[in-house]
């Protein structure tokens, strides 16, 4: 018996797919409604208590209020915008601005929405695993007492979070995810109506915290400052809440119906008529806001009634361990939400890369081809093999960043600042502006501007708000070490510089440039190609710094580390670690044949011209390898390669302080053949004007990189070091300077 069959992509069944190709909708009023829940409505809805305890009772329950209406103004544009003039849908919040906007708005709409939907479903896997972790602490201390020592790691119930959401993910499109976003809706009323129910109790008992028309009170519960950064925190916490624009289009594109052009209605559905989706949207997002806002009302007002200004983040896990079965229930209604809420905003991310490479390659069998295949107790089921190695690879990704990062979660707070003003406000109102053909400097297009203003207000104050919490919690600071705290006021200057040369060197790669060039073919020109490869390697090598980098230093503070994997102690979890490090080793060994083929080419080249007529240089050997086949070898190259890899290596066994020297080699490299070589033959080339603006520029950049840099402490890694200081080493603490002053000197 056959286990699978093959079939084209959409084949399977005869009627999957609308009228325009579209894949068929089986989207409802409920199913919207449910989907548009499980967007907002998260384990956030407890700590609104802390927000509203940071404003006080009428500032925030006016700011509750006040964003529940922008954001279903906002939204009832956004669904307006749907179908184009011509009734064309745009099933995306992308294809959407595409049709309405245009031009580079498209990318910034697609940044800020994968961005927020990748940040969401990292900070869902450490929310999950926080509530499982609950669930454990509560039981212990069931048992032993509420004194008792209840630790446990995150890591387990990251990973097993990681699992279940790998075998849902295996759900074909967003179309298929109304099961789960309706369990996922009555998972939120539950654990939202527990904990109301618990700050009730706590009310009714009258053991109650203190509360007030203005909340935290400046100099008893918070200081002056704190009370100003809280209250903007506070307020984008709330603002950010009700945000699901994100997620509007791809809900709207499921929904039945029929659409309203030039006057006439056209049926979709041939089974029975429906309203068009602009208005099944419209109702949706008013019973979801709605709906929303009254959980919102009781969670946030109960809770600050139960715990005054004292309210904890999150009184489900902060709080609260008795009842222990309740809590139990009410963590795993989270987690639960949270498998399903991961799905909803994953979706779009898989489809979104799967329609690119559809398109890129249509003829791959690997990307395209479906399977039919049977699965025990599920039946025949369609499988495509890119779709299950991608989002298995999406989610084992999201786990390990969750895994390493779990302080996350005090980051995706300022994502959610990034991606609410213009997938909430900006984009819905242009293009509602843009559709609507509103008249510039009329009332209602003020009004409209005004708004849009004061969201980008409110978005940077609690981006700032966000950024002074994260930086007390993790000791970091704008200006990063402290002088007579941290550091001495020369180290602080030595090492500022040292920083910022490590950074420059840290992107050279100009010494290998033009081998890497000469293996390209010649179609298109070379020098396209390997500007567009530049752009994309330092483009990727820079998401990869800043990542690092920033959040190196938020977990960290000043006391960062030179290499956090060997430096700072972790050894939990050992397999994660032990991985890491295999992974460094694995591309050292590729890194080494990089730098050192253009070494043994040099060296050979210069044999054959020398000695054209030895056989021993010139002469190659065809010789059958085992398993490896017919192989081409040149005794001359076997020789002298492993002369020279034997050479290294013993240097390094001899010299195991040799990195120190490297610094001073790299120090001596970087800045002629990064700087002043590549722009010295540029203005040859292009016969650049000598005290033109361009030339003086270009001179000015080659003195600037002179001066900053060089790195004499680099340790021949293509990544920052640490100082002398973190090594432990003590001796050489202003080598930085002494270049600094060497270079100085020579003007």
């Amino acid at each position: 018996m056959k286990s699978f069959d093959t079939v084209e992509s959409g084949d399977a069944t005869g009627n999957n797919f609308d009228d325009d190709g579209q894949e068929k909708r089986t989207g409802t009023l409920m199913t919207a409604s449910a989907h548009i829940i499980t967007a907002v409505v998260g384990s956030g809805v407890l700590s609104l208590a802390w927000a509203i305890a940071q404003l006080g009772w009428v500032a925030g329950i006016v700011i509750l209020v006040t964003f529940a209406v922008i954001n279903y103004y906002t939204s009832t544009m956004l669904a307006d915008c749907y179908r184009s003039d011509t009734g064309t849908r745009n099933c995306t919040y992308m294809d959407v601005v595409r049709a309405y906007l245009g031009g580079r708005k498209v990318q910034l709409c697609g940044l800020a929405q994968y961005g927020c939907f990748v940040g969401v479903t990292i900070g869902y896997t450490i929310t999950a695993s926080i509530s499982l972790v609950a669930i454990g602490k509560a039981n212990c201390f069931h048992d032993k007492g509420h004194g008792a020592k209840c630790s446990m790691p995150n890591y387990p119930f990251m990973a097993a979070f990681g699992i279940v959401e790998i075998i849902l993910s295996q759900i074909p499109s967003f179309h298929k995810l109304s099961f789960l976003s309706i369990i996922a809706t009555v998972m939120s009323f539950s654990y939202a109506s527990i904990g109301i129910g618990l700050a009730m109790a706590v009310v009714a008992s009258g053991k109650v915290g203190k509360t007030g028309v203005t909340g935290t009170v400046a100099g008893v519960d918070v200081t002056a400052s704190d009370k100003i950064w809280k209250s903007f925190q506070a307020t984008g916490d709330i603002a950010f809440s009700y945000a699901y624009s994100s997620i509007l289009v791809e809900i709207q594109a499921c929904i039945l119906s029929s659409i309203d052009v030039l006057g006439f209605i056209i049926k979709i559905d041939t089974l029975r008529s429906s309203p068009p989706e602009n208005k099944v949207m419209k109702k949706a997002s008013l019973a979801g806001v709605s709906t929303t806002t009254f959980f919102y009302m009781l969670c946030g007002c109960i809770g600050y009634a139960a715990f005054g200004n004292k309210a904890p983040g999150d009184f489900l896990t902060e709080f609260f361990y008795e009842p222990y079965w309740l809590i139990d229930y009410a963590n795993a209604c989270i987690v639960l939400h949270l498998i399903a809420a991961y799905q909803v905003f994953a979706q779009p991310i898989f489809q979104f890369v799967e329609n690119k490479c559809n398109k890129a390659w249509p003829e791959s069998n690997f990307i395209t081809i479906e399977h039919s295949m049977n699965i025990p107790f599920l039946g025949k089921c369609r499988v495509n093999f890119f779709r299950l190695v991608w989002r298995t690879a999406y989610v084992i990704l999201t786990t390990v960043v969750a895994m390493i990062f779990p302080f996350f979660n005090s980051i995706l707070g300022l994502i959610g600042a990034a991606a609410f003003w213009p997938l909430t406000v900006y984009f819905p109102v242009e293009m509602h502006i843009s559709q609507r053909k509103i008249k510039k400097y009329s009332m209602r297009w003020i009004g409209l501007k005004l708004l849009v203003s004061v969201c980008l207000i409110v978005t940077l104050l609690a981006a700032i708000g966000s950024i002074v919490g994260l930086i007390k919690n993790v000791k970091t600071g704008v200006t990063g070490t402290v002088v007579g705290v941290d550091v001495t006021a020369s180290d602080k200057i030595w090492k500022a510089f040292q920083a910022t040369g490590d950074i420059a060197f840290s992107y050279s790669f100009s010494t290998i440039l033009v081998e890497i060039q000469d293996t390209l073919r010649s179609s298109p020109p070379e020098n396209k190609v390997m500007k567009k490869a530049t752009l994309a390697g330092v483009s990727t090598t820079t998401v990869f710094y800043i990542l690092c980098g920033c959040m190196g230093y938020a977990a960290f503070g000043n006391r960062a580390p030179g290499d956090f994997l060997t430096d700072f102690g972790f050894y939990e979890p050992y397999w994660l670690i032990n991985f890491a490090n295999a992974c460094i080793v694995l591309h050292l060994i590729a890194a080494y044949q990089v730098f050192a083929q253009p070494i043994f080419q040099l060296v050979e080249n210069k044999c054959n011209k020398a000695w054209p007529e030895n056989n021993f240089i010139n002469k190659e050997h065809s010789i059958n390898i085992p398993f490896l086949g017919k192989w081409r070898i040149n005794f001359f190259r076997l020789v002298w390669r492993t002369a020279y890899v034997i050479l290294t290596t013993f240097v390094a066994v001899i010299f195991p302080f040799f990195n120190s020297i490297l610094g001073l080699i790299g120090a001596t490299a970087f800045w002629p053949l990064t700087v002043y070589f590549p722009v010295e033959m540029h203005i040859s080339q292009r016969k650049v004007k000598k005290y033109s603006m361009k030339w003086n520029a270009l001179k000015l950049l080659v003195l600037k990189e002179f001066m900053y840099g060089p790195n004499p402490n680099f340790n021949g890694s293509r990544t920052p070091t640490p100082s002398t200081q973190q090594r432990g080493d003590t001796g050489s603490g202003n080598s930085g300077a002494a270049v600094m002053i060497t270079v100085l000197d020579q003007f």
